[in-house]
């Protein structure tokens, strides 16, 4: 069983592939419940720029930076 923070860096590395992710298919792949990755995703929101878009269904979306 992995800890906590192994778990939180996987979820942040699979939403920077991606970019736009649901939340019940994290929970799904790292074999948690939808309320962990919410935990998940708002402590690694302190640190990094991830958006949560309210809609019917969640997703998961990195922030992309632009170059001015």
């Amino acid at each position: 069983m992995q800890s906590a923070i192994e778990r939180r860096q996987q979820v942040l590395e699979a939403i920077s592939d991606r970019r736009t992710e649901r939340i019940e298919n994290l929970a799904s792949e790292f074999g948690v419940s939808r309320r962990t990755i919410e935990r998940d995703i708002l402590v690694l929101s302190c640190s990094y720029p991830i958006v949560t878009v309210p809609v019917s269904y969640t997703h998961l979306r990195a922030h992309e930076t632009r170059s001015n």
